[in-house]
């Protein structure tokens, strides 16, 4: 069977409380030094409160991690950049774990240290759900993120690109888990490491301390901790450790305030980037993304591919982007959960395959029966459904709004781009009108997030063959007493959200290459007779009340490949200059996010939230190489 769910660890617990993995029959912490042995191994080993203490205000410091087990590691580190760490500077914590804790093993690990229970309980809260890959968690208002990558060691290695202040090789002993201490481990390790990255581990095993040292480690033995004699230290081509310096020009200018230019700036401002939003219109959202209500869900593939694993990466960071990471005040978002019903014989045997094919866990999909998909929703359903817990609805409008209220964001609205031109000190000229007079603005990073518009790209820039979609909502005015008391988003040729105040939206049409934005009275009717399909119930209700229907067009971006553009326009400059977010079709509830995080990752140079393989299927230069 296909998919991506991983397998919890198998546990027992010691008297003192702390857990024993089953599989290699070994502790991951002792209940009463385990944070002070990560303090001595880890922490003390690669000099951290000293270069968090030195570190200069604005810089970003990378800690990658063997062995995630119960976030201890994590935690610790946490805590003292809290301490000690510089104003407005990033830690990025980059681990791994092929088998991780359960969510309630999780917080059951965590009770043994009450000094951390503030930063264990932020983890706890977006902890992620057993799904083999990447996952993003960011903890904003400590300047933390956390990158944690489910699944083998060597894999993660290979396929995330990224350089490391400090390692911590952590990890059942060599003894219990020789495969994790592989021989291929080293180069790897290397492979990621930044000159005077330092790395420590508890072990002092000869073959640990030589295949360091044969790939460009200083290493050195230093006492142990408690009963342990010895311990390894060393430093990556150099004999101090190495002091992370703050990025120059952390300003940016971002064309267009819809869900993808809103979520880039915001990802931008939340790390200290200064951000200046140029808005063509006079409102905020004025195109696709001023809808008044979207859904977030994914509808998975029957094959684990690359589109599914992005859009299902990206629905999952979406999820506790919404809950906990932007600070959502209500009504914005509804995590509702999402019913995919199975409206018709060809999306019934498809649903069938996809659970018949794939693993995965409960929490993030699951397939009802009718009689269960109805219960969930509070209305008479028609056929059987797949259910994403994690998915919901929210408006879109007043998101991006929230979104870009930011203190680090400036939005100027009436402002509209005419050209791009590259100054000769390799940033970006910026040529605007604002209605009464021409400006130049020039940057050194600007960022396009305009959907379909890419007429002000210099001659150098890659160009991509967008294609418009036309796409039509409606709106239902109705007496609160015919609204169906619905508790979920219902989706099936079209989608049905649940009811605000006397309002319902239902939707969309579906017209590629089509820019037309007029609403038609045709285009209602279509999205009226969609809903009935959903609720068949409510074409008797509706036929005694007559509800007033609004409709509201806007155009969607595309590509051939149905994937997004992310990154850099400029084919030389990788993450630097001229960069793109856009064609994010239908699903820019769910791509935004984590695109915005990816632009984010890559002008700084920071751990991605994907694998480089997909990084690769969403670069805008994908077209002009192929």
């Amino acid at each position: 069977m296909n998919g991506p769910q991983l397998d919890y660890a198998d546990l027992s617990w010691s008297d003192s409380g702390a857990p024993i993995s089953n599989a290699y029959g070994d502790i991951y912490f002792s209940k009463e030094s385990g944070p002070e042995e990560t303090d001595y191994v880890f922490l003390t080993g690669n000099r951290l409160r000293e270069r968090f203490s030195k570190a200069p205000p604005g810089s970003v410091f990378t800690i990658a991690e063997t062995g995630f087990g119960s976030g201890l590691n994590f935690l610790m580190a946490w805590a003292l950049w809290r301490e000690c760490g510089p104003a407005d500077g990033q830690l990025h914590f980059t681990s791994v774990e092929f088998c991780p804790l359960a969510l309630e093993d999780l917080i059951r690990s965590h009770q043994a240290w009450p000094q951390l229970a503030e930063f264990a309980r932020q983890l706890q809260a977006q902890y992620p759900a057993p799904m083999r890959g990447v996952h993003r968690c960011r903890f904003i208002d400590q300047g933390v993120t956390l990158t944690l990558y489910l699944g083998d060691v060597v894999d993660w290695l290979t396929e995330c690109s990224f350089k490391a202040d400090a390692w911590f090789l952590d990890g059942f002993s060599p003894k219990q888990n020789p495969e994790m201490w592989s021989e291929s481990l080293f180069p790897l390790i290397a492979s990621h490491a930044a000159p005077g990255c330092t790395v420590a581990t508890f072990s002092a095993a000869g073959f640990i301390r030589r295949g360091l040292k044969e790939h460009g480690f200083n290493v050195s033995k230093a006492p142990g901790f408690g009963y342990k004699r010895d311990m390894t230290v060393g430093v990556f081509q150099a004999e101090e450790p190495g002091q992370p310096t703050a990025l120059p020009h952390k300003e940016a200018v971002v064309i267009g305030s819809g869900l993808s230019g809103a979520n880039t700036a915001y990802a931008l401002a939340s790390r200290g980037w200064k951000v200046t939003v140029l808005e063509a219109a006079d409102r905020i959202a004025p195109e696709a993304s001023g809808n008044p209500q979207g859904a977030l869900y994914i509808k998975p593939g029957v094959e684990w591919s690359i589109n599914t694993r992005i859009h299902a990466n990206a629905f999952l960071y979406a999820e506790r982007f919404y809950s906990q990471i932007a600070s959502l005040p209500a009504p914005i978002w509804n995590p509702c959960g999402v019913l995919q019903l199975a409206h018709n014989n060809k999306e019934a045997v498809r649903q069938q395959k996809f659970f018949q094919h794939n693993r995965y866990p409960g929490e993030v999909i699951r397939s009802l029966t009718q009689q269960e998909a109805s219960e969930l929703a509070g209305v008479s359903l028609p056929a059987s459904a797949t259910y994403l817990p994690g998915g919901g609805w929210l408006i879109p409008p007043q998101l991006c709004a929230h979104l870009l209220q930011h203190p680090n964001i400036e939005v100027r609205l009436n402002t509209t781009v005419s050209a791009l031109e590259r100054t000769h000190e390799g940033g970006w000229r910026i040529h605007t009108d604002s209605g009464e007079s021409a400006r130049v603005l020039e940057c050194a990073t600007a960022i396009l997030a305009t959907a379909n518009n890419q007429s002000m790209l210099p001659a150098e820039a890659a160009t991509l063959p967008l294609k418009p979609i036309r796409g039509q909502v409606t709106t239902l005015q109705v007496e609160s007493t015919a609204l169906p008391q619905l508790n979920t988003v219902l989706c099936g040729e079209g989608y049905l959200m649940p009811p605000i105040e006397d309002r319902l939206v239902t939707g969309a049409t579906f017209k590629p290459n089509c820019a037309d934005s007029q609403v038609t009275e045709t285009d209602n009717d279509a999205n009226l007779e969609q809903l009935f399909q959903l609720t068949p119930a409510l074409r008797a209700e509706f036929a005694k009340t007559t509800p007033v229907l609004q409709g509201r067009a806007s155009v969607r971006s595309a590509l051939p490949d149905y994937l997004p553009a992310i990154g850099s326009l400029i084919p030389e400059q990788e993450g630097a200059g001229l960069l793109i977010v856009t064609a994010m079709g239908s699903k820019g509830l769910a791509l935004a996010p984590l695109a915005g995080e990816m632009i984010a990752d890559m002008l700084e140079g920071t751990p991605a939230p994907i694998e480089d393989g997909l990084i690769k299927r969403v670069l805008p230069t994908r077209f002009s190489q192929e």
